[in-house]
């Protein structure tokens, strides 16, 4: 049975994620629905990758770029030895931390590195209509009016201004690595 562009509409909103076959409809009516495409990029697991995007390697929980709203995967060809997708409801783990932990992690700024600022440019001068400021950092979390965005990839965190922000966001890595995560293999 076909799954509607309106049934993955609604598990985004219920779920945060969703998981569907390209077959039952065209991806663009799915991207059409979900907003404006900012990038598109074809992603080939190589063994002697130093990206990390295309390393054969697990990559440590993280959320993809700022600027984007959703991510959209498409599997192309399953990688033999693994493919598993893990997702984690960072915004369930930030909701369910104490307040004062909540209000520390709000203060953190992630400094954004020369090749995340070009790239980052790139998609604004790609995409005249994206509303977004270039800056050297980014807000950890964002939050437009009832909606919480995480940008956490803790790789790229730095150096954290003072220990109270050290402990909040050890307390927020801990959880995300303590989490119960849904683990998929996409179907090519």
């Amino acid at each position: 049975m076909a799954m509607g562009v309106r049934t993955v509409l609604s598990d985004l909103e219920d779920n945060g994620w969703c998981r569907f076959s390209s077959n039952d409809f065209e991806l663009e009516k799915v991207f059409s629905s979900l907003g404006k495409v900012i990038r598109k990029t074809k992603v080939s697991p190589t063994v002697e990758s130093r990206s990390l995007v295309k390393s054969t390697h697990q990559l440590p929980m993280h959320t993809d770029h700022y600027l984007a709203k959703f991510i959209v995967w498409e599997c192309i060809r399953q990688d033999q030895y693994s493919g598993f997708s893990v997702l984690v409801d960072g915004i369930e783990l930030y909701e369910s931390m104490p307040e004062k932990t909540r209000d520390t992690l709000d203060s953190i700024q992630i400094k954004l590195g020369a090749k995340h600022l070009r790239y980052s440019q790139l998609l604004i001068e790609e995409n005249s209509d994206l509303d977004a400021d270039i800056n050297e950092s980014h807000p950890m979390i964002n939050k437009f009016g009832s909606e919480t965005r995480i940008f956490y990839q803790n790789w790229m965190i730095g150096q954290l201004v003072n220990n109270k922000q050290k402990s909040a966001f050890q307390k927020y890595v801990d959880a995300v690595r303590n989490s119960k995560p849904v683990r998929i293999r996409l179907n090519p």
